[in-house]
Order: C-alpha cells, then structure tokens, then sequence
C-alpha cells in the first residue's frame, strides 16, 4: 500500500519531537530577548532550532555545578519558524557558514543570554560581525 504524499507529510511531523511547555516558554523568552548581528533581518526569516544542552558538554569539561542550556541555531531557509530537537547533534551539520548561520545560548535558570546571537564561525576561526548580504524575507 503506498500512501499519499500528504499523509507521509503528517506521519514524518507526528513523529518530529515537539517542545514541552517549559521548553516553549525558554524560547520565547529567549526570542524576546534576542538582538539579530547587523543586517540579520528579522527572526522570522530564520529556521530556528532549539536543543537543550549541559554547560558540560558545551565546555567539554567537567563542570562542579552543571547546568542545563538552550542552544539555538537559526538559518535562513525556506521553512522558517521553529524546530525542536532533542540535541545539539540533530542540528543541520553546516561547516565555514558565516552569518549564513547564527548561533545563541540561553541560561534556563537564570532567564538570560549566555551568549548573545552571533554569527557562525568561519573555517578560519572568524565570526563576522554582520550579515552581508542583508536578510529580507
């Protein structure tokens, strides 16, 4: 039996992982608190993906009192809005992306920006400071 491509579309999203409510209230604080680099457009330009994230793993080191993040990763797509995943490692794999990519990390406890949205790091180690070409959408 083959099934319409409509209902694929519906099984493959039923599937997809879906923030709870704690988890959408991290993301929209943090989307309301967010300053795009220069030239970055608006948020809703962006595919945003969200995981949660240990400061241990992000450090890569043991830490005494670890702590659990939100790391978010927005990419100017044709699918804009917002993509739960449940780690880091189910973000698209994007190498030397520039502004084409950009980065933020939220603290859950406390409520704020850990690290202010910026752009990708290029292969070279450089984040460039704004998005040029401009974001319109």
């Amino acid at each position: 039996m083959r099934l319409p491509a409509s209902a694929l579309f519906v099984l493959l999203m039923a599937c997809s992982a879906q923030p709870n409510d704690t988890e959408r209230a991290w993301i929209d604080d943090l989307e309301g608190k967010i300053a795009l680099p220069p030239g970055a457009g608006k948020l809703a330009c962006y595919e945003r993906y969200y995981a949660p994230i240990k400061l241990s793993e992000l450090a890569g080191v043991s830490v005494p009192q670890d702590r659990l993040l939100l790391k978010g990763m927005y990419i100017v797509g044709n699918r804009a809005g917002v993509r739960w995943k449940t780690a880091v490692g189910d973000f698209p794999s994007i190498f030397d992306a520039g502004c084409s990519a950009i980065e933020v990390i939220y603290g859950t406890q406390d409520h704020r920006l850990l690290f202010p949205a910026s752009c990708h790091p290029t292969v070279g180690g450089v984040r460039p400071e704004a998005v040029d070409p401009p974001v319109v959408c």
